[in-house]
């Protein structure tokens, strides 16, 4: 006569499914390593960071000087302490971290918004006198260049090459300032 005599029901707990599904996210767009954000990421921000509302624009090119040398000659568990090294050192300079991404291996960039020439020398300083003084491990060295995008951005990746070019100069010269 269609009465409901009662209910079945299954429930299951799917709370470490979702933990792991949300850690695989995070993976995804995160560097295990330095918890940075990572290129995948990257990828995935590049129109933001062309909004005209961002302008101008630092972008910082960062790179660990000798890391091929402290893996070859300390290991590569000393390499990934010099690396997390280099992250911290960046995370305390840096205070907005929504645009800090490790591109792989030794390489940094950095996007600040809204930013001039003299608050990226500062940054740049800054980061240069802590891995001076707060490092006990001299194998810490940074190369940092960077450069400021004043224009609206036609291809971002062009405009990263110029930080890139800022920071191997610098690099070169620290090797040459090194060798005197």
């Amino acid at each position: 006569n269609d009465d409901i005599v009662g209910y079945i029901g299954l429930v299951r707990d799917v709370t470490k499914e979702i933990q792991y599904q949300q850690e695989m996210e995070y993976l995804s767009f995160h560097d295990q390593l330095t918890g940075f954000k990572n290129r995948h990421s990257f990828e995935r921000v590049q129109m933001e960071l062309t909004n005209p509302d961002k302008l101008p624009l630092c972008i910082m090119s960062i790179d660990l000087n000798n890391l091929k040398t402290i893996n070859d000659t300390y290991g590569h568990a000393q390499g990934d302490r010099a690396i997390k090294k280099s992250a911290d050192l960046l995370k305390s300079v840096i205070e907005d971290r929504e645009y800090l991404f490790r591109m792989g291996g030794d390489e940094f960039l950095v996007f600040i918004p809204n930013s001039k020439d003299t608050d990226a020398e500062m940054m740049k300083k800054e980061l240069s006198a802590l891995t001076d003084k707060e490092t006990t491990d001299k194998h810490i060295s940074l190369a940092v260049g960077y450069h400021i995008v004043k224009n609206p951005i036609e291809k971002l990746h062009e405009e990263i090459a110029k930080a890139d070019e800022w920071m191997y100069h610098n690099k070169r010269n620290d090797k040459t300032d090194s060798n005197k």
